[in-house]
């Protein structure tokens, strides 16, 4: 029994070298992981505050509300015409005019729109500060057209990332797999040649009990960048049928037949629904759902940020 156990005690380390897993790769496949879960929470959070930060924009200066009631191009001239304003002040027309189908407005009484004053940086704009920049001076449904633009591409850019996010979390299932077999087999081995009264009761504990911490610790990881898969796929898919519905909602209002002029428009009943009312309503659930999952995304951010450092 003195030599079985002396046998044991020799054969100790390279049976511990056996039982452990190849560390430099697991850990490199690990950091792989949390920076690619680093980069998705980045681009979701990104996505998200950019949609909020357009839709908070247009909500107060929006081209929709216009498309119902607006005017045919010439009656547009005209009523911007009647407003025109000289120091605050309305325009007066002289008596002698009033009568004339084409009133003529003095020199003086005509005062040019305040331009924007062009931003002086040279830096590279945004998706945002595009979109905005393309949608300055534009109304009805030339407006909607550039926050179109954005929607679709934020879409087809996260429809790529879903399926990065399904390629990923398969092989990361696929390596833990391979994990689980090996540890399986391990014990097993252990187990067998503790029976065989290969190894003493003692060694047999302490090996088991190794082995197992250190499965437990990549079973840990799996199961951290598991949840961080299935959340990033159900908020990115959750944001993908928002825009979805979104965009609908843009490509029907640009859709709509335009009247020729406001007397038209009058004369036109209005639907059950109104389209504006429609638009502004998912709008609003757009935005209730970013103001939602937003902190939760930046929660997940600082997850891998923190695992990423530590």
């Amino acid at each position: 029994m003195r030599i079985a156990a002396l046998l044991s005690v020799i054969s100790a380390p390279s049976l511990v070298l056996s039982l452990g897993f190849d560390s430099q790769e697991l850990q490199a496949a690990e950091v792989a992981d949390q920076n690619f879960l680093m980069k998705e929470w980045r681009a979701l959070e990104s996505d998200m505050v950019t949609l909020q930060q357009h839709l908070a924009t247009e909500t107060r200066n929006t081209g929709f509300l216009q498309l119902r009631n607006a005017t045919s191009p010439a009656a547009q001239t005209k009523n911007q015409s009647a407003k025109l304003e000289v120091k605050g002040k309305p325009m007066v027309k002289k008596p002698s005019d009033s009568k004339k189908l084409g009133t003529k407005l003095e020199p003086s009484d005509l005062s040019k729109p305040k331009s924007e004053p062009s931003d002086p940086s040279t830096q590279k704009l945004d998706r945002l500060a595009q979109t905005e920049s393309m949608m300055k001076g534009l109304t009805g449904k030339a407006m909607l057209a550039p926050m179109l633009g954005m929607l679709n591409g934020m879409y087809q850019d996260q429809k790529k990332r879903i399926g990065e996010l399904n390629k990923r979390e398969a092989k990361s299932k696929e390596r833990f797999a391979q994990q689980q077999a090996d540890f399986d087999a391990k014990i097993k081995s252990i187990k067998e040649k503790h029976d065989a009264h290969k190894l003493n009761d003692e060694f047999f504990k302490n090996e088991t009990r190794d082995y197992t911490r250190q499965f437990k610790y990549w079973e840990g990881v799996r199961s951290r960048n598991h949840r961080q898969f299935h959340n990033a796929l159900k908020i990115t898919h959750g944001m993908m049928q928002r825009e979805k519905d979104m965009i609908s909602k843009y490509e029907a209002a640009m859709s709509m037949k335009m009247p020729e002029d406001s007397k038209k428009a009058a004369v036109q009943a209005a639907p059950v629904e109104a389209p504006e009312v429609v638009f502004m309503q998912q709008r609003k659930a757009v935005i209730a759902f970013i103001q939602e999952h937003l902190t939760e995304v930046r929660g997940y951010l600082a997850e891998t940020l923190k695992v990423d450092h530590a």
